[in-house]
């Protein structure tokens, strides 16, 4: 397929959407009190095909171990999610490391059965995925005792990419393509298993080992196979034809048909597109700073998402490719059956740009024209690498 390329020549503005041709076979889809900045967990989504349905409805837990604390040996505390905490843990037989995720299977005023059927979903999803994909965390052990359930997971140590942003600001845009690539392949495994991430932001994503330079070391070509991770599955959810009604994620990061309760598969792409923007900008694209965005309602944030202009005439954006700008027009597209996949992402001219190959030659749009995304908007006060540094995974039901 082609893609449409921005010239340089040209104003700084996401471009048309793509053609509706190579979308007719999804022609089938059509106030709480929480801090915008935290998590939204759905409740346990029905479950949309037949074969997943017995997959879910079966008893995972029933064997769960019981044996934790005789097997693991708790060590550093590492870090915090929406309801547990994370540390590192050592097998007691085989001395290896690992990072163990403890959950409590009580949670406010939700009843233990729905909290149980949360946990079954996240380690049955989980496990779909993980084996089939070095982008996503290993999922090693799970156990039980009466209070908690410890899934016992790969340990990541080079810190979550939030964590680099707040310690060397804005990503450069080699660095967002190295990111951005291997987020796409991780996206792609989860959705061709039918599998929604649901809360696809910075904090969710780590590096696999440390490095003296985090961000030099992205714009090198020796980092290997699987060097980012993801980390979280407590939002992903089992996709069918029907499309998802509840919300799930993180509302700064939910698509424009999340918020209105009516979302497929399309919707991890906007938010792998918002998190772009803020890996290039360090900054969201509604607000010029994360205490702007913290004192939005949930109301406010939707009506951001779905009508406000995305600023792209600014700060980085300036001498950010037209090819880096074709990829988050394609993203940022409001029109999920015109969204890019993460199939026809991976094919796009910005990867052949920074990892060989030619960009190509698409034909840029006529000036001045329109699309479903955003028109051209003007320049905001550049925001510090410190507003990613309260997105993390909290949340309320």
């Amino acid at each position: 397929m082609e893609f449409p390329i921005l010239r340089q020549s040209q104003p700084v503005a996401l471009l048309p959407t793509h053609g509706p041709q190579h979308r007719l076979s999804k022609s089938h889809r059509k106030h709480p009190n929480y801090s915008v900045l935290r998590i939204v967990r759905c409740a346990a989504e029905a479950v949309k095909t037949q074969a997943v349905k017995t997959q879910v409805a079966s008893r995972v837990a029933s064997t769960w171990k019981s044996s934790f604390r005789e097997r693991y040996s708790l060590g550093r505390h590492v870090g915090s999610g929406s309801y547990g905490v994370v540390h590192v843990c050592t097998d007691e037989e085989t001395r290896q490391k690992y990072a163990v995720k403890i959950l409590p299977k009580v949670r406010n005023k939700q009843q233990p059965q729905k909290t149980m059927k949360k946990l079954e979903r996240e380690v049955t999803l989980m496990a779909r995925v993980s084996r089939q994909s070095t982008g996503i965390t290993s999922l090693i052990d799970v156990h039980e005792d009466k209070n908690y359930v410890y899934i016992v997971m790969g340990l990541n140590e080079g810190g979550d990419l939030e964590q680099l942003l707040e310690t060397y600001g804005p990503f450069s845009e080699r660095a967002t393509a190295t990111v951005m690539y291997e987020c796409l392949k991780i996206i792609s495994v989860c959705h061709s298993n039918g599998v929604l991430l649901g809360d696809i932001k910075p904090a969710n994503f780590m590096l696999r080992q440390r490095y003296r330079d985090p961000l030099k070391a992205l714009e090198s070509e020796r980092l290997g196979e699987g060097f980012l991770s993801a980390i979280d599955f407590g939002c992903s959810q089992a996709v069918g034809p029907a499309p998802l009604a509840r919300r799930t994620g993180t509302p700064v990061y939910m698509s424009p048909e999340t918020f209105r309760r009516e979302y497929h598969l399309e919707a991890d792409l906007w938010s792998l597109g918002m998190m772009m923007y803020q890996l290039i900008a360090g900054r969201f694209p509604f607000w010029a700073s994360v205490e702007q965005c913290r004192t939005r309602s949930l109301e406010e944030v939707m009506k951001a998402v779905i009508m406000e202009d995305i600023p792209v005439d600014y700060g980085p954006w300036l001498s950010v490719s037209s090819e880096g700008l074709s990829l988050m027009q394609g993203l940022l597209t409001r029109d999920p059956t015109q969204r890019l996949t993460a199939v026809e992402a991976l094919e796009h001219p910005w990867f052949q740009r920074h990892f060989g190959g030619s960009a190509g030659d698409g034909q840029a749009p006529a000036s001045g024209g329109r699309n479903n995304i955003v028109p051209l908007m003007p320049a905001s006060p550049r925001g510090t690498s410190s507003e990613a540094g309260v997105l993390r995974s909290k949340s309320a039901v």
